[in-house]
């Protein structure tokens, strides 16, 4: 995902897990943050809600495969956005730009991801 959003101009952070994403949230601004609902430390569900409630001008994407049943609790807890597992680039892609607004933007006015 990173070097599919980066190729596209976006600039990507990482965590690797929930918790240690929300914390960075306390001094770096974001536009746009995507989640996988199951993730070590810190359920996405519990992220998205916390987001929502906290941090309520980011845009949510949650993703999951095995459990994507669940997102459809992530999209009324907050999650602007969903992907099913696996997805495609342009999928990825899509699915950043409509939540972001960026259709037909150029590549330098994206914001972070």
């Amino acid at each position: 995902m990173k070097e599919v959003l980066s190729s596209a101009g976006y600039d990507v952070l990482e965590a690797p897990h929930g918790r240690d994403a929300v914390r960075m949230l306390q001094d770096t601004k974001v536009d746009l943050f995507i989640t996988d609902l199951i993730r070590p430390e810190q359920e996405g569900i519990e992220t998205v809600q916390i987001l929502h409630r906290q941090y309520t001008q980011i845009k949510i994407i949650a993703m999951s495969g095995q459990f994507s049943n669940l997102l459809p609790a992530a999209q009324h807890l907050g999650a602007d956005a969903t992907l099913v597992k696996p997805f495609t680039p342009d999928e990825l892609l899509h699915t950043v730009e409509a939540v972001m607004g960026n259709a037909g933007r150029d590549v330098g006015d994206r914001p972070t991801a």
